[in-house]
């Protein structure tokens, strides 16, 4: 059951993608499903809340890009979307805006007031957590 509703959010986040035209994010995107299809068949794959050395391959680090935030590079547990498409971690894109008036990415201009919630990105990442923590016990 847990399989078909993070496919589900795999797919709003992927029709996000496409909406906002981002190539980039697209590609992530699909990587990331890659990735997910292999967990859900049983195969081990490990990939860090934060970048640190482990034992994962490249490959399926790059897969997970999608869920951290370009600012701090880590796993996104509310995350905000700009007008421009790209996603980050709602405390760390207000703070860069304390001091900014631009969005990091594009450098085009931002305010607190255009970032919107992206649920689909946040119920993905609640579904990789509980993959996690599954994973744990098992």
């Amino acid at each position: 059951m847990a399989a078909v509703f993070v496919k589900i959010a795999i797919a709003g986040i992927i029709l996000v993608a496409i909406a906002a035209k981002e190539e980039p994010i697209r590609e992530n995107l699909k990587k990331f499903a890659k990735w997910l299809k292999r967990k859900i068949k049983g195969k081990k794959v490990k990939v860090p809340t934060e970048r640190r050395e482990n034992d994962e391959t490249e490959q399926d680090a790059e897969g997970m890009e999608a869920l951290l935030c370009p600012i701090s590079h880590e796993l996104m547990t509310n995350p905000v979307i700009t007008p421009y498409g790209h996603c980050f971690q709602r405390e760390h894109i207000e703070r860069w805006l304390e001091s900014h008036d631009f969005c990091p990415l594009t450098r085009q201009n931002l305010s607190r007031r255009d970032l919107k919630p992206c649920y689909t990105l946040k119920y993905a990442v609640d579904q990789y957590i509980k993959l996690q923590d599954k994973l744990k016990f098992e």
